[in-house]
């Protein structure tokens, strides 16, 4: 696992599905200029010639030789030049306008996204993304990411883009974290992963055809999103045995008041207990005990109302079972317990239904 207190993600490709969206709009808009089907055989070496010329003009917007607008316009009028049609500023910026309304209807997240920022909210999540500011955030806004965000890095505006790793340093300084405590994802091993790694951050490539298996071994990388629930730990997170009754008086003092709202001790006070400590107090705990057929029994998880600290519950437990097979069953006994576990999506948990409140996972 990773110790990390912030992970930090590529937007393009890696939350978001650009490259469909691209598709569909090259899609609609070939369609709709019949003088190009003489130039170019089919839709296919339409998209290709325009990723090419996008990416030769992009470039010079990423390294401020051209406007945001610029780029647009030389990008189209390029690609009719193919055709051997001379397009103005103004019927190229329609055409654009035209694209940017079809890439607009299409965008979406992936289908792991979602899960992944909710399994995720115990770290601080970041953006890093090239391009141009207002659209990059219209897509956070219209896909409905942008609560899970805590701080937005944009090229356009710091004036610098990945793979430099000055934009790096610039979000991990946003979030207030030193780069070794921060992770990035992204989807382009020379944009993001050599990046992130001259800033001295932890760096997992996001690989989802399996491109770079051979080509990079021994690279950290997951090929489903849904892998980087397993991968990240808190780097200051850790959990300890403690005595009862200092437990007990630790937790009150967690909870800023002589009441535990919800908590419920075990009859068995000889029982272990496994105290959850975050930022150097300790905020929850759970009492492992094991059967005589193997299986681990989890009573009284217990993470503190106050620091609603979602996922520090079930890592404690993954913690606590690294090394030792069988199959854990969680018994939770208030609230804040239970949502840890349904937004830390605890790995293949489901409901016990002979046992209310009860949860398992195979280890």
């Amino acid at each position: 696992m990773i110790k990390v207190k912030a992970v930090l993600f590529d937007l393009d490709d890696t939350l978001i599905d650009h490259k469909g969206a691209v598709r569909a709009a090259l899609n609609n808009l070939f369609f709709e200029h019949q003088e190009l089907a003489t130039t170019f055989h089919d839709v296919a070496d339409f998209r290709s010639c325009w990723n090419d010329s996008h990416k030769e003009f992009y470039n010079l917007f990423l390294k401020n030789k051209l406007t945001a607008d610029e780029q647009r316009i030389k990008k189209v009028q390029a690609v009719w030049a193919k055709a051997c049609i001379h397009l103005d500023t103004q019927s190229a910026l329609r055409i654009s306008d035209r694209f940017l309304k079809y890439y607009e209807e299409s965008w979406a997240i992936f289908p792991e996204t979602l899960p992944l920022l909710i399994s995720l909210k115990y770290l601080t999540i970041g953006i890093i993304t090239n391009g141009e500011s207002a659209q990059q955030r219209r897509k956070l806004e219209k896909l409905g990411i942008l609560s899970f965000i805590k701080s937005v890095t944009i090229s356009s505006d710091v004036g610098i883009s990945k793979p430099d790793p000055e934009i790096f340093l610039h979000a991990c300084r946003e979030l207030k974290v030193d780069p070794s405590e921060a992770c990035f994802v992204g989807d382009i091993f020379e944009v993001d992963i050599v990046g992130a790694k001259n800033a001295k951050m932890n760096a997992v490539l996001y690989d989802p055809e399996k491109q770079f298996d051979e080509i990079y071994p021994n690279l950290k990388k997951v090929n489903s999103l849904l892998e980087l629930k397993q991968l990240f730990t808190q780097a200051d997170f850790q959990t300890q045995k403690l005595e009862y009754i200092k437990l007990k008086d630790l937790l009150k003092e967690a909870d800023q008041d002589k009441e535990l709202t919800g908590f419920v001790y075990p009859e068995d006070e000889t029982r272990e207990r496994i105290a959850i400590i975050y930022q150097d107090k300790v905020v929850g705990f759970f009492t492992p005990r094991q059967d005589l057929d193997g299986i681990w029994r989890m009573g009284a998880v217990y993470v503190s109302p106050l620091y609603r600290c979602l996922g520090l519950a079930s890592n404690a437990i993954k913690e606590f079972m690294l090394g030792r097979k069988g199959r854990a069953f969680i018994e939770n006994h208030n609230l804040s317990s239970t949502m840890a576990f349904l937004n830390a999506g605890f790995s293949k948990a489901k409901e016990v239904p002979e046992k209310d409140g009860a949860w398992y996972a195979n280890f």
